[in-house]
């Protein structure tokens, strides 16, 4: 069985499964090899596909979001959504509108990258159910069809 290596938990959870003829092998998701080996090239933020991102206000609420579009340009939507007045395109625009709010667009960030894009949409609902007064809603129906 291969389990994940978690410092003083794996090697009780590995003498518990040995009472039980059970192999185990420890795996982890980062290795020394990793550390000294690059795969691909680096990518500056801006050329990043598939993600998670935060928009946050100074008021202290945020916008958590997902795209499968590069992040630049998803910036630059709702960057421009507030400069136009498109409040319907965007909550985030409407929120800064509404309440005559600053958006930080220079602390804009993502969190996370995942290519599947129901993954993606689960993640996007998770993140801002953690928030305590999020600037956007999560909802069922933004979920695609099929999958809860």
């Amino acid at each position: 069985m291969f389990i994940p290596y978690i410092r003083d938990v794996s090697e009780k959870f590995k003498c518990i499964a040995k009472r039980y003829n059970i192999k185990t092998v420890f795996t982890t998701s980062h290795t020394l090899r990793d550390s000294f080996m690059r795969t691909g090239p680096i990518r500056a933020p801006q050329d990043t596909r598939n993600c998670l991102y935060c928009i946050l206000c100074k008021c202290g609420r945020s916008y958590n979001g997902e795209t499968s579009r590069l992040w630049a340009v998803t910036l630059r939507e709702h960057m421009r959504n507030l400069e136009v007045g498109h409040l319907e395109r965007s909550r985030l625009a409407q929120h800064s509108f509404e309440e005559n709010h600053h958006v930080l667009w220079e602390e804009a960030m993502i969190l996370e990258t995942e290519k599947e894009p129901a993954y993606r949409k689960y993640k996007e609902v998770a993140y801002i159910a953690c928030l305590l007064n999020p600037i956007n809603q999560a909802s069922a129906g933004s979920f695609p069809s099929g999958t809860l």
